[in-house]
């Protein structure tokens, strides 16, 4: 990928932003805390579209021209895409880290998310629109970590996709967490953060504490039959 783009109106648009980038996922699964490493892939489809800015089909020789995707499309680079690309990689750190809600898709470990959406009630399926990130989830390479997810795309709609499995949402960590349980071997290689295992008490426990004869605090649990 290149790291910059000359446009026809004499800019030089920065891509360094959208390189490949190590990050990690704290995950839950079955009260164990795991850090998982990720690796963040984004598509030149973040910045680039398949019509010019008149509506026009793209085709090698525009001006704005980019490049053939592996599906055989032409692309444009789209100084609107670009400008919301910019804030790509922060929005996926939030993502991972607060588990925002996502929608699946049809393909098998395939997801995408709305963000900035415009609500208007007297729009019908105002909540449907907004700029969409559609991304999936892969091994990476061995040696550079364990999952790859790859940003495949992220543009405005206004439409609901028809390739969504439903309108379920699902926390971004669950969907993770159940792409490795489904990988045994690289769910074997997920850290286990020190001290984090999570003890569920029954719900009748009582818990009590006192202090020893040593400084020590002592705790007591007892637990209904029940």
């Amino acid at each position: 990928m290149a790291h910059e783009f000359k446009g026809p109106d004499g800019q030089t648009y920065d891509l360094s932003h959208v390189k490949f980038t190590r990050s990690q996922v704290r995950l839950k699964i079955e009260n164990l805390l795991y850090d998982a490493p990720v690796l963040l892939s984004f598509s030149h489809h973040c910045y680039t579209d398949t019509q010019n800015a008149d509506g026009s089909l793209a085709k090698p020789g525009d001006p704005w021209f980019y490049g053939t995707d592996d599906n055989g499309d032409h692309r444009v680079f789209c100084p609107t895409r670009y400008a919301a690309s910019l804030a790509l990689p922060a929005y996926l750190q939030t993502l991972m880290t607060r588990g925002l809600d996502c929608f699946q898709l049809k393909k098998a470990n395939n997801f995408f998310r709305i963000h900035d959406n415009t609500v208007n009630s007297n729009v019908p399926n105002s909540k449907d629109i907004g700029w969409y990130i559609f991304f999936s989830f892969s091994r990476a390479s061995p040696g550079l970590s364990l999952v790859k997810i790859d940003v495949d795309s992220h543009y405005q709609r206004k439409k609901f996709p028809d390739t969504a499995r439903s309108r379920l949402k699902f926390k971004f960590d669950s969907l993770l967490a159940e792409w490795f349980k489904k990988r045994q071997d690289l769910f074997d290689k997920l850290l286990v953060v020190e001290e984090s295992i999570l003890v569920e008490l029954p719900a009748a426990s009582v818990v009590s504490s006192s202090t020893g004869e040593d400084g020590k605090q002592l705790v007591q649990v007892n637990a209904s039959d029940g």
